[in-house]
């Protein structure tokens, strides 16, 4: 933990905290999981971390749905201590720990990278292009040019080319979708396999759907929105949606990749707006209320590392807003220089 992540938790939860960053109590705290499971360690001993984090938000807030907070902000009220959990990517330890959240009573809302979950599943026509976008967009092999199709049709793979190679994809998909699979075979066959799967397949997903689980839009290949082409932005964020619909469920929440400063702009969240979505989530701490920007709520992001109770208890109350903000003065005041 750096020495600003130290000032800010040692300032939750006391006087001077409440006195700077005041929280309305009709406010939702919405927290954001990449993760339950780190560095090989025991599922035990995740599980049990776990369970403490959950004991403590059942105790401390008034866990919603997904569904429940869309009404919130549309009848302009949330609850007292109102909160939110989410987690993004729909890593495959959700499989084994989505359990604890319905021991202890506490809703879930999944953001899915529908081009990653199209790659855990097994190879479909529908969700062809998403796949390929994804294994083209996060490809680690050498850069090649591969030829494809009976024109030999020739495909630029990795490094700088890899967006416009999608662009180009994106821009003719007809002319592309009959040699998608060679492709995908021929990339395969380039760069270098992944160990193991880490992302749930759309089977899964589904499973955890009826089991409760409510699910958003976290875009085709989780990739900087605001500097994408036009094409692509439209891609990213409409053939998500409609992926999920199909495969999952009604989907009217997104969440924006990375979410920090610089990643979106006014030219997202109109796409965002345009797609039909409800509410959209950011990724830096603060605290939404009823008449937040919907599609502008904040979360408070944990860490993709193992953690403290105490740590946990900061990270969601207030010391994630303290840190933001002195990490803001300290930029202000380093410019100012």
């Amino acid at each position: 933990m750096s020495t600003i992540e130290g000032l800010a938790f040692a300032i939750a939860g006391t006087p001077l905290m409440r006195r700077l960053f005041p929280v309305r109590t009709a406010a939702l705290t919405t927290v954001l999981y990449h993760g339950f499971c780190f560095d090989e360690e025991p599922r035990q001993r995740a599980r049990d971390r776990l369970r403490r984090q959950l004991d403590w938000l059942r105790e401390t807030y008034r866990p919603l749905t997904l569904e429940r907070c869309h009404q919130a902000l549309a009848d302009g009220a949330f609850p007292p201590r109102a909160l939110l959990v989410t987690a993004d990517d729909a890593k495959i330890d959700l499989l084994e720990m989505h359990e604890e959240f319905v021991a202890f009573g506490v809703p879930l809302c999944v953001f899915v990278c529908a081009g990653w979950t199209a790659q855990a599943s097994d190879v479909e026509a529908d969700g062809l292009l998403a796949r390929a976008v994804a294994t083209l967009e996060w490809y680690s092999g050498p850069e090649a040019v591969l030829s494809i199709g009976e024109q030999s049709r020739k495909v630029a793979i990795g490094g700088t080319s890899r967006s416009a190679t999608i662009d180009e994809i994106l821009a003719a998909p007809h002319e592309f979708l009959p040699h998608l699979e060679e492709l995908l075979t021929r990339v395969a066959q380039a760069g270098r396999a992944p160990t193991r799967r880490t992302i749930c397949s759309w089977p899964e997903l589904v499973s955890l759907r009826e089991r409760g689980v409510q699910f958003g839009s976290h875009s085709v290949s989780h990739i900087r929105l605001a500097s994408a082409s036009d094409v692509r932005l439209q891609f990213e964020i409409g053939e998500a949606k409609r992926l999920i619909e199909c495969k999952l469920a009604p989907c009217a929440s997104f969440a924006y990749p990375f979410g920090t400063e610089g990643t979106w702009n006014e030219r997202t969240t109109a796409a965002v707006r345009a797609a039909g979505t409800t509410t959209a989530f950011l990724t830096h701490p603060g605290f939404a209320a009823a008449d937040s920007d919907a599609l502008h709520l904040p979360r408070f992001a944990l860490p993709e590392r193992a953690m403290s109770d105490a740590e946990y208890r900061g990270r969601v109350g207030a010391a994630g807003v303290a840190l933001r903000a002195i990490k803001h003065s300290l930029l202000r005041a380093s410019a100012a220089q």
